[in-house]
C-alpha cells in the first residue's frame, strides 16, 4: 500500500512541479511506452470470435509486470522525486486522471496500429449495437409509438425510440428519430452519438466521424470512453474504404 501511495505521490510531482511542462506532455510520453505492452497482451490473448471483454483490465493493467517495469523505467529518467502537500483523496483522483488520460491517449496508435486490438473493438462494437435498443421491450416500445403520434413526446421520447429501433435492425426509423429527438434539441448527445451509429452502420464514416466529434466537444464523461472507441474505429474504417 505504501509502495502505491508512493507512486501516486510521484505522479502528482511530476503534473504539479512543472518537470515536464504539462500533462499532456507526460501522457504522450508514457503512452508511446505502454504501447507495446499493450498491442503484444492483445496479440497473444485476443482470438476472433471470441470476444471476451476482460482483456480490458487484463492488458491496460497499470499494475503487471510489464506495465509497471515500463512506468518505473519511465519514472527514473523523468523524475527528481519531489512530493507535494495532496491530501490522499487528491492523490488518488489524480491517479484515476491520469490513467483514463494514458488510456485515451493509447486509443488511436493502438487502433492505427495494433491489428489484433483493432480488431477486438470492432467486436465490441457488433455487441453494442446489439444490445442499442437500451433496454426498450416491445410493450414500451408500443407506448412510446402513442405518445409520439399523439404529441407529447420530448427528444429522450424519440431517443428511445430510435434507440430501440436501431436495437432491432430498423435502420431508417431509428435515423428518422434520431433527427426528430435533435430537431428538438440540436445538442441532445444520446441522440447525436447514436445517430453517429447509424451513419458508421451505413458505411457513412466521416459523417460519422463528424457526430462523434460534436459529443466530445460537450466534454460529457459518462459517454467518454464508448464515443473515442467509437471515433478512432471509425477513422480507419473510413481510411480502408
Amino acid at each position: 500500500m505504501q509502495k502505491k501511495c508512493l507512486y501516486i505521490r510521484i505522479i502528482a510531482s511530476i503534473l504539479f512541479s512543472g518537470l515536464l511542462g504539462s500533462t499532456n506532455i507526460f501522457a504522450q510520453s508514457i503512452a508511446e511506452r505502454f504501447y507495446p505492452n499493450v498491442c503484444n497482451c492483445f496479440d497473444k490473448n485476443y482470438t476472433s470470435g471470441n470476444l471476451d471483454l476482460k482483456l480490458f483490465q487484463k492488458c491496460f493493467d497499470l499494475k503487471s509486470e510489464g506495465n509497471r517495469n515500463e512506468f518505473e523505467d519511465f519514472l527514473r529518467q523523468e523524475l527528481d522525486s519531489n512530493n507535494t502537500n495532496l491530501t490522499y483523496e487528491e492523490e488518488l483522483e489524480l491517479s484515476r486522471k491520469m490513467g483514463e488520460q494514458l488510456f485515451d491517449d493509447l486509443q488511436e496508435p493502438l487502433v492505427n496500429n495494433c491489428d489484433s486490438y483493432y480488431n477486438f473493438l470492432l467486436e465490441c462494437k457488433k455487441a453494442i449495437l446489439t444490445n442499442m435498443s437500451g433496454g426498450v421491450s416491445k410493450k414500451e416500445a408500443d407506448s412510446l409509438s402513442i405518445l409520439i403520434k399523439n404529441g407529447n413526446w420530448t427528444e429522450q421520447t424519440t431517443w428511445q425510440m430510435g434507440s430501440y429501433q436501431l436495437g432491432v435492425g430498423n435502420i431508417q426509423m431509428a435515423k428518422a428519430n434520431f433527427h426528430k429527438s435533435l430537431e428538438k434539441n440540436p445538442l441532445h448527445l444520446p441522440s447525436l452519438f447514436f445517430l453517429g451509429v447509424v451513419n458508421d452502420t451505413e458505411g457513412n464514416h466521416d459523417k460519422a466521424i463528424q457526430r462523434y466529434n460534436q459529443v466530445i466537444e460537450q466534454e460529457e464523461e459518462s459517454l467518454s470512453f464508448i464515443v473515442n472507441m467509437f471515433l478512432v474505429v471509425a477513422k480507419r474504417e473510413a481510411k480502408e474504404k
